[in-house]
Order: structure tokens, then C-alpha cells, then sequence
């Protein structure tokens, strides 16, 4: 326990510290680099974490025009500009959806790693907060706090191709009353896009407590998805398979299966899922059976989450 609370220590003065470097001056583009016409798709992010998307509407000396998604005129300060992205028109959807929570599927991370000092935090079922943090290109931070205990993770991801990418890292988590701990080395591989994309999963689960040393209590695989619906809209799924171990022995079958969907409402800034999960059952250690873990009643729970991009 002791452990796991100056894991998330380490992790907020780590995130503290490297948010305080100052980013390099941005030197405001002019016309002649960026080439603009009236029209043009634009992606564009400011000093203060913001992000817009939209048509050009006015270009000015001192500020741009655009017209966003659901019709606004948005105004931005060219000395504020610290990225400027012209959009092709005839790429993938995918590269114009705006998503606060693409590097995740529901609670699994994907195989893309997060953008450099990208903050992320996210409320999930109001009983657990967590913060993810871009340290660099690959490496990324995630941590928090929950009614049962603690969680943190260390994530390195890295791409293959231009649309597969993979993710190796390790989770740990320690409930805050009969204390007990978790730690989870997993690797995961994406195929797609960070805002469309099919995700692999796999990890071995392995418990600690005073009282028992550390041992492996099941063997987990993961699959996931994300497909867009609307200009701010997708479906993301996530189905978990646990294959439980039993008295530290596997001479039965004890599975637990985790489908889960939500609806996810996106935009670049704050992002909401509402879905549900169904946990279900599957085991022989007293004969077949196969229903909900609740007494055998199948039935679902709800899935509610909300993450906010920070900068």
C-alpha cells in the first residue's frame, strides 16, 4: 500500500515538474507560409490548450476566421497560434473527427500513444477520477484515486506502420481498506486510426497482500473498437476475457466475459461516454454453467464517463 501511494506521488510531482518547462516561442505564421485561401479546412491550436476546426472564414493581420462545425464564426488571435494545420479534403473522416478521449476505448488505452504534454482527465462512474499526461512522443502517465483505492499506470507506444501502432505498459492498483494489490503487465496492438480503430489486448493479472505473496489470478485478453456515426459522434466497444485462477491452480474453467459500449459524444475539448456493461459468467468447476454473476441474473450496469482535455 505504502508503495502503491508513492507510486501517485511520484506520478504528480513528475507531471507538476515537467508542466512547468516552458515550450519553445512560437513564431506566429504569416500568409506566405501558410498559403491560405478562404474556404481551406484548418486545424488550429493555441497557447492556451485550444483546439479548433473549421472553414476559413476571414484571414486578418492580426487574427483568423473560422467557420466550426455547427456554424459559429471563431475568431483567434494569430500571436496565440502555437499550431496550424491545413486539411485535406479528400483524406479519411477520421483525420477531421475531434476526440478529447482518442488515446482510450472505454477504460483500456489504445495502441497510439498521446501527443507531447497532452493533460487529460477523466471522471468515470463519479466514484473514480484519473489523470493522463503525454510525457513525450511514446511515453505517457496515468494515475488516480477511486472509493476502492489507488491506480497507476506507465504506457510506451509506438507506431508500426502508418496505421497500426502497439503499447506495452504495466498497471497497478491497491484498494485502500484490507489492503490489497494489482499489478498488470500488458501489451496492446491498434489497427486503424485513433479515432476509428480496432484494438488487441492482452495481460496477466497478478495480486499481492500481506498475508499471500504474489501470485498470477488469471490470464486476461481484450478487443475493442471505435467506429464514427456523426461529425460528434461515435460507438466505441470494449469485451474483456478473464480466465480466472483458482486456488492457484487451473483445473477449471472460471471465466468472467465483459462486453461493454458506449455512446460517445466527441469534440476536441471535452468528450461524454454513455453505455453499459454485461457481466456474464462461464465455468465448470460444479458443472456447465454460463448467466450473470449475480446470482445468475443477467443484467446490466451502466457506464457513464467524461474526460476534459487540459491542454
Amino acid at each position: 500500500m505504502r508503495t502503491m501511494l508513492a507510486f501517485i506521488l511520484c506520478f504528480v510531482c513528475v507531471i507538476t515538474a515537467v508542466s512547468q518547462v516552458a515550450p519553445p516561442e512560437f513564431q506566429p505564421p504569416g500568409d506566405e507560409d501558410l498559403k491560405l485561401a478562404i474556404g481551406q479546412t484548418v486545424r488550429i491550436r493555441t497557447r492556451g490548450g485550444g483546439a479548433f476546426q473549421g472553414n476559413l472564414f476571414g484571414v486578418g493581420s492580426d487574427r483568423l476566421e473560422l467557420v466550426d462545425g455547427e456554424g459559429q464564426i471563431v475568431q483567434i488571435a494569430r500571436g496565440e497560434i502555437s499550431m496550424f494545420e491545413i486539411l485535406d479534403p479528400s483524406r479519411d473522416s477520421a483525420a477531421y473527427f475531434q476526440d478529447a478521449a482518442n488515446n482510450r476505448l472505454i477504460v483500456m488505452p489504445t495502441g497510439f500513444g498521446m501527443e507531447p504534454r497532452s493533460l487529460h482527465v477523466t471522471s468515470q462512474e463519479i466514484i473514480a477520477v484519473t489523470t493522463t499526461y503525454g510525457l513525450s512522443e511514446g511515453f505517457s502517465l496515468w494515475g488516480g484515486i477511486s472509493i476502492p483505492g489507488a491506480i497507476a499506470s506507465l504506457r510506451y507506444a509506438a507506431p508500426i506502420t502508418p496505421h497500426v501502432a502497439f503499447s506495452i505498459g504495466s498497471f497497478a492498483g491497491a484498494t485502500w481498506v484490507d489492503p490489497v494489490g494489482v499489478i498488470l503487465p500488458y501489451a496492446l496492438v491498434s489497427m486503424g486510426h485513433p479515432n476509428r480503430d480496432i484494438t488487441l489486448g492482452a495481460g496477466l493479472p497478478f495480486t499481492l497482500s500481506p498475508q499471500k505473496p504474489i501470485s498470477l489470478a488469471a490470464a486476461a485478453l481484450a478487443i475493442g473498437g471505435k467506429i464514427i456515426i456523426a461529425r460528434n459522434a461515435s460507438i466505441v466497444t470494449e469485451t474483456w476475457l478473464l480466465a480466472q485462477n483458482t486456488g492457484g491452480v487451473w483445473d477449471s474453467l472460471d471465466m468472467l466475459i465483459l462486453p461493454a459500449a458506449v455512446f460517445r459524444i466527441a469534440a476536441s475539448r471535452i468528450s461524454w461516454d454513455i453505455g453499459a456493461i454485461l457481466p456474464l459468467r462461464l465455468t465448470n468447476a460444479e458443472g456447465w454453467y454460463f448467466g450473470g454473476i449475480f446470482d445468475g441474473s443477467i443484467f446490466p450496469l451502466p457506464v457513464i464517463s467524461i474526460t476534459y482535455r487540459i491542454m
